[in-house]
């Protein structure tokens, strides 16, 4: 037995010897390695070509360099160590990359990234917005490659320069705003920008009806106001002739779209207490938005109603298209402008609103302007 565990404690022992071998030749073999480092490394480079083309300089070490890109937009020459990339213009909008391989003779090797930027062109501003007078205008502009007009309308002129696009137009004397675009092609992008010559006074202001129905059923009413669209400074309203009222409104020139929004002061109107009670009292008129549908009212000035002006040539008409909701009063859908009173005319609050008798004046569903002409002989044309 004795000689049983000796004989097993030499294998073991034997076995352990073996193993620290191992390691220490593991350990010794881990010493002795050197990893490659590449003969061929950047010593400078320009990796970043213009949209309107040019040439770089990329300088590497190594002998016997070559050097090919991935892509044919990109020209390689190499002279020595100093290698000289070169692109025509880029046609597109979109910048564009490819890679460089470069080589040494001992067959090292390295990658590098060469990039394009892409073709430029902005307005600064963007569509260009004109008043009613012949005028040149001259407005800034950025573009890398050459622009071509393809088309303008034919009451203006339009020219690129370096760093600027000259507009000329004639004076608009039509009564009524006009609006082009404008065609062109930098590179192999053809696009457009938006030419509007309109003055407010001379295109806008004037007299109209303010129209829309007394419900949103099919069994619903015309209701027409008669009306003129004001500008005061900055300021824009629409009067309500025969009442004697005004509802402010926005008006987005660059649009040319018109905003009414709740929460705001009319003016005062004399009107009787209810029908049972003749008598006469001052209430103060504001703007209340209906959800019809859904029954709901609201006077808050965040939510409102838009709409469009728009042209007709045919019918020498201009127009809004119907005010609707502007999307701004959650799962509800304004319909109706509702003229409320209040018995204040500073305070538009649950706690000055009139909710006994009569409560508003009038109210028209699915509201809108149609001007009338200087002679006054248009009838309402439905739009």
């Amino acid at each position: 037995k004795n000689q049983i565990k000796l004989m097993n404690m030499k294998k073991v022992y034997g076995l352990l010897i073996f193993i620290l071998g191992s390691l220490v030749g593991v350990s010794c073999s881990d010493d002795d390695y050197t990893p490659h480092t590449s003969s061929v490394e950047v010593s400078s480079a320009e990796t970043s070509i213009d949209a309107a083309g040019g040439e770089k300089n990329i300088v590497v070490t190594g002998e016997g360099i070559t050097a090919s890109a991935q892509d044919t937009w990109l020209g390689v020459n190499v002279k020595g160590n100093t290698i000289t990339v070169s692109a025509g213009a880029n046609p597109s909008r979109e910048s564009r990359n490819t890679l460089l391989t470069v080589k040494a003779s001992n067959g090292d090797s390295t990658l590098v990234n060469v990039s394009q930027y892409g073709m430029v062109f902005v307005i600064k501003g963007g569509n260009i917005y004109l008043n009613d007078d012949a005028q040149t205008s001259k407005i800034a502009v950025e573009h890398s490659l050459d622009v071509k007009i393809l088309f303008a309308p034919k009451w203006s002129d339009v020219t690129v320069g370096k760093d600027s696009l000259s507009v000329s137009v004639e004076n608009n004397n039509l009564g009524h705003w006009r609006s082009g675009y404008v065609k062109y092609q930098t590179g192999e992008v053809v696009d457009s920008f938006l030419i509007r010559q309109f003055d407010f006074d001379k295109d806008l202001a004037g007299n109209y009806y303010f129209w829309g129905y007394s419900g949103i059923t099919s069994s619903a009413t015309q209701r027409v106001l008669s009306a003129q669209l004001v500008k005061d400074g900055d300021n824009v309203r629409i009067d309500l002739l025969g009442l004697g009222l005004s509802i402010p409104v926005k008006f987005d020139e660059s649009t040319l779209t018109l905003h009414i929004y709740g929460g705001q002061y009319m003016g005062p109107f004399e009107d009787e207490v209810s029908s049972t009670d003749a008598t006469i009292v001052t209430r103060y008129v504001w703007t209340m938005l209906w959800d019809q549908a859904a029954g709901y009212i609201t006077w808050s000035s965040g939510i409102g109603l838009e709409g469009q002006f728009k042209y007709d040539e045919d019918e020498d008409l201009t127009y809004t298209t119907v005010l609707a909701d502007d999307g701004a009063w959650g799962d509800y859908s304004a319909t109706t402008l509702r003229m409320a009173y209040f018995t204040s005319p500073t305070t538009c609050s649950s706690s000055t609103r009139v909710t006994t008798g009569y409560t508003y004046l009038t109210s028209i569903a699915y509201p809108r302007l149609q001007k009338i002409s200087a002679s006054g002989a248009r009838s309402l044309i439905l739009k």
